[in-house]
């Protein structure tokens, strides 16, 4: 019998990503954080009744420590941009966001966090086959932890171009950040999509082995997965590009290009591959 894939969706929001995984393949054990219960447990319970076998629920936020604590703008466009951290409203990354995102009409509710040693010790988590992280600001923060307290064999996080002018006060979910992270515990970068129409943020897959990422990437169908290629397909994006999209993934391949170091040494160590 085929073994069994662990999935990990820190930051579940109302369960898009992991309805797909959950009818893309039958052998899967998956669990999934989100504090917002308010917004989003009413459809995570629905699934969870779908898929009770394989499906389980964390309602807390993933942090570096356990308490109390503080969900910054908890409904901002339906919960999708709450963050452990406070959001910084003159960001130039909310510029298109403001049109249709009301700051001061924006809650901060208080939530439970759990620690990441904490959760996967609960769940016993000593191997992940798949980590999904989108927390909106405490991506790296997380994510460090679990590389350093769990076996990750893949993963994706959303990962901002540069750390100045970031969406959220004392955030560090920059590409630089990343990559010393990646370096730091042997891993590779794999596949790159964009994860907003404006192009300066990214969901960027990991890997220790390409192998484990072609059959976990496969397994799992990812390619299709709705919350992670929703912005890889939008029309003229690669092709015809304006000039601010440009600038931003020129800045990233910079970036990627210039902060590669050790343990990653060659050209041939790196597989990047940016989706259209």
């Amino acid at each position: 019998m085929e073994n069994t894939l662990t999935v990990i969706d820190i930051g579940a929001n109302k369960g898009e990503f992991l309805n797909h995984v959950l009818n893309s393949i039958s052998n899967v054990r998956v669990i999934a954080a989100e504090p917002n219960k308010a917004l989003f447990m009413g459809p995570l319970e629905d699934l969870k009744t779908l898929h009770y076998e394989k499906l389980q629920i964390e309602y807390k936020a993933i942090s570096n420590e356990s308490g109390k604590g503080i969900l910054f703008g908890s409904n901002l466009m339906n919960g999708q941009l709450a963050s452990l951290l406070p959001i910084n409203t003159e960001s130039k990354g909310w510029k298109i966001q403001t049109s249709f995102v009301d700051f001061k009409k924006s809650e901060n509710i208080v939530i439970e966090k759990i620690s990441v040693q904490e959760f996967i010790l609960k769940f016993e988590l000593t191997n992940i086959d798949f980590l999904k992280i989108d927390t909106q600001g405490t991506d790296l923060l997380i994510l460090r932890e679990f590389l350093a307290h769990s076996n990750v064999k893949v993963g994706v996080v959303e990962v901002s171009v540069e750390a100045s002018d970031s969406r959220y006060y004392s955030s560090f979910s920059d590409i630089n950040s990343f990559i010393s992270i990646l370096s730091e515990f042997g891993f590779l970068i794999t596949r790159i999509t964009p994860n907003n129409s404006q192009v300066d943020e990214f969901n960027i897959f990991f890997a220790k082995s390409y192998v484990d990422y072609k059959r976990i990437f496969t397994k799992l169908d990812l390619r299709n997965n709705p919350s992670l290629s929703r912005y890889s397909k939008i029309q003229d994006l690669y092709i015809g590009l304006n000039v601010g999209n440009f600038h931003h993934v020129k800045k990233l391949f910079k970036k990627l290009l210039t902060g590669i170091t050790h343990p990653i040494s060659s050209t041939k160590s790196v597989i990047i591959k940016i989706t259209t």
